[in-house]
This record gives C-alpha cells, sequence and structure tokens, in this order.
C-alpha cells in the first residue's frame, strides 16, 4: 500500500492523464496478481484454522478489491477530467488503507484470541 500511496502522488505529478492511470492501473493489475498467486499457493495456511480462514478471505477479498479498482479506475479515466480523476484516486487509496487497517485489527484479534485460548488450556 505504501508503494500504491506514492506512486499515486507521483503520477499526479506527471500532468499526462493517460500515462499516470496507466501506471497505476498497473499496480493495481500486479496487487491482483500477487493476491492470486497468494491464494493459489496457499500462503494463507497458517495457525490455527480461524487464522488461515481469515487470510484465505483476506487474498480473495484483496484480489477482488484490485480487480474492481482496476475496473473503476480504467472507466474512470475515460469519464472524469484530471482533477475529479485525482481526487476518485485519493478516495480510492484511503479506503485501501482502511481495508488494510481492519484486516490487521482483525488479525490482531484472531491472534489474540488464540494466545489466551492456548495460555488458558
Amino acid at each position: 500500500l505504501a508503494f500504491w500511496t506514492a506512486v499515486t502522488f507521483a503520477a499526479a505529478r506527471v500532468g499526462d492523464l493517460h500515462g499516470w492511470t496507466a501506471a497505476l492501473a498497473l499496480v493495481f493489475a500486479l496487487g491482483g496478481a500477487t493476491e492470486v498467486y497468494n491464494d493459489l499457493t496457499e500462503q494463507w495456511r497458517v495457525g490455527s484454522s480461524a487464522f488461515s480462514a481469515a487470510l484465505h478471505r483476506d487474498h480473495q477479498l484483496g484480489a477482488l478489491a484490485a480487480i474492481a479498482a482496476l475496473i473503476t479506475l480504467v472507466v474512470a479515466s475515460r469519464l472524469l477530467s484530471p482533477a475529479p480523476l485525482l481526487g476518485l484516486v485519493v478516495l480510492m487509496v484511503a479506503t485501501d488503507w482502511v481495508r488494510l487497517l481492519m484486516m490487521i485489527a482483525r488479525h490482531q484479534r484472531l491472534l489474540r484470541a488464540e494466545i489466551l485460548h492456548t495460555h488458558n488450556t
């Protein structure tokens, strides 16, 4: 996410609407491909079954989010002028950060519950 946030702000300074939307679309495509790869190689099989299920769901949601963002960006780049398009992209970045923070909080709760369960048994 830090990379995609940096690319967003760097691309916004370029001034070439089609160039920076193409760069961001590539970031979305790579993010989606990474999530699909992580899912297919079962990198979510870590820890308890509850934690593994959460990771599995997060890889799937990450892939869907990247695909939705890619489609949104391509369509919006055809319909919006640079200023509104930049506003949309900033909103997309913020939404992705919120998604990440919610995922981290969920994982922390699961791990804490597992630690407490292990400690109490």
